[in-house]
């Protein structure tokens, strides 16, 4: 389940909710690479008018860990609407993280989401470069 709200692309949400299944072609005990299928309806209101669809989510997630201090990942996953393969999202970061103490880390990450379909006037790419600091509980 997924909600998201975004004034600059002239989302006024979006509400993704389905059941997937996931398989580790590796998995180590420092690198795993996974792959996802799912099936998921979707709800949003782009640009004022609210629309509801069926979509198919197909993902990968990559991630290794050089010590216990220092990780890269790499997240990947694109909806296409089932009648509609026209009407897309793609998401996409890759990030690096490493930790100061047993709670505190930096993370550092590039983040992209693609629209094929973007509400009018608006770009089809959203790409951010998002640096933090992380508190583990």
């Amino acid at each position: 389940m997924e909600g998201l709200r975004d004034f600059i692309a002239d989302v006024d949400y979006r509400l993704t909710v389905g059941p997937g299944a996931g398989y580790y072609f590796l998995k180590e005990t420092n690198t795993t690479l996974a792959g996802e299928i799912g099936g998921n309806f979707e709800a949003q209101k782009l640009d004022g008018q609210y629309q509801t669809f069926a979509t198919v989510r197909l993902a990968e997630r990559f991630e290794h860990k050089f010590n216990d201090h220092a990780r890269v990942w790499q997240n990947f996953e694109i909806f296409p609407q089932v009648d509609k393969l026209d009407n897309y999202v793609i998401n996409f970061e890759v990030g690096i993280e490493t930790t100061i103490t047993k709670t505190i880390s930096l993370k550092t990450c590039l983040d992209d989401s693609y629209a094929n379909r973007p509400a009018p006037d608006h770009l089809k790419n959203d790409m951010k470069i998002v640096a933090g600091v992380a508190y583990k509980f």
